[in-house]
């Protein structure tokens, strides 16, 4: 035994020492102790080339770990770096209540070029007005001391503005001289359609009868007597409205209609909005209806004649004054009904039918004292 480690020993004293190339070779003792290989070894490994200049043992982990320094966490980003997370969503945020605030409206006119012309016409005593916008919003009221006029405000939007390219608008008397015809169409292809419009500002005598047709926009009428028939994919509003002998028919696809000041006979249905009708007179069999939409109305209702109004999915609020005579008949199998008169049968003859029709909102009835 003494004679290996002495040839152990010699061999280990003859070897030349090799600088670590990071391979280990075959050939090499295998030294005895293993703590005194390891710090062979550790001695035998290259100094690191800093190019930066040397940082020093905080900011060289590898360096630290081989020198048995602490372990210090390396510094996290700066606070201008966390910021940056936070822009995003914050443009977002921004954008969303700009949006909101009515910036739609006003990023719209900024990209559209827009261009309003007035045209006036002339007719001694028009009976009816016919208007076909398709695509726009169109708003008719009645006046008996101003003429009868046309304002047309077409938006083309900038990337495709160019002579021709707009909404032609067609207004002129028909029928000797009984009817107006307001016609707005897409010229030439509709490769575009979508980005060109036309607003229609109409003035017309009070005492006329109406019939609109908007195929992608919204409608308003004020101050109008006559026969009217709306018919909107957007919302409708009207404001002191009267059917006179006639009825007054509004259909909204996907808006929702409000009426204020309403005399006469109605039929208001709706796709997806809602229907609300205050300081409204009803002297003709009338009915509301809205698939999905609360229908609210406040006013009086003829004792002569009958009123409906339904609503698959939404609530029904509907208030009389208390002197009102009807007979009330409520379907509402999975709705509570909130009756403020005490009975379905009120005042004395003759009485008002009042049917109300719902699936899944809630009922009310109050009493307008």
């Amino acid at each position: 035994m003494g004679k290996q480690q002495s040839s152990f020993g010699d061999s280990r004293s003859q070897e030349p020492q090799r600088p670590f190339d990071g391979y280990a070779d075959p050939t090499a003792p295998i030294h005895e102790h293993p703590q005194q290989q390891a710090q062979q070894e550790r001695e035998r490994v290259p100094v690191p080339l800093y190019l930066e200049g040397y940082r020093g043992p905080v900011d060289d982990f590898p360096h630290r770990e081989m020198l048995g320094e602490k372990l210090v966490p390396a510094p996290g980003p700066s606070p201008f770096l966390k910021a940056l997370k936070f822009i995003p969503p914050a443009l977002i945020l921004c954008l969303l209540l700009f949006m909101l605030a009515g910036g739609g409206n006003l990023f719209k006119q900024m990209v559209q070029a827009k261009n309003t012309t007035t045209q006036q016409l002339a007719a001694d005593h028009p009976c009816n007005v016919v208007i076909h916008n398709a695509r726009g919003r169109v708003h008719l009221h009645g006046s008996d001391n101003s003429p009868i006029s046309v304002t047309s405000t077409r938006y083309n939007a900038s990337w495709i503005s160019r002579p021709g390219s707009e909404m032609n608008v067609d207004a002129r008397v028909v029928d000797n001289g009984h009817t107006i015809l307001i016609d707005t169409d897409r010229v030439g292809d509709n490769e575009h359609s979508d980005a060109q419009s036309v607003d229609l500002d109409v003035t017309v005598p009070t005492l006329i009868n109406v019939q609109i047709t908007a195929e992608h926009g919204a409608v308003k009428i004020d101050s109008i007597t006559g026969n009217m028939s709306v018919e909107a994919s957007d919302s409708i509003n009207a404001q002191n409205v009267h059917s006179g002998d006639g009825h007054i028919a509004f259909y909204s696809r996907d808006g929702a209609i409000d009426v204020d000041q309403v005399d006469g006979q109605v039929a208001f249905t709706t796709n997806q909005g809602h229907i609300e009708v205050g300081d409204a007179h009803l002297t003709g069999p009338s009915h509301m209806r809205s698939q999905d939409g609360k229908i609210v109305f406040d006013g009086n209702v003829d004792p002569e004649n009958e009123y409906s109004f339904e609503s698959r999915g939404g609530a029904i609020d509907v208030s009389l004054p208390s002197n009102a005579s009807f007979n009330l008949r409520v379907f509402a199998d999975h709705s509570s009904v909130d009756n403020e008169f005490g009975s379905n049968v009120v005042g004395t003859g003759p009485r008002a039918h009042i049917g109300i029709a719902t699936m899944s909102g809630n009922v009310e009835i109050n009493e307008d004292n």
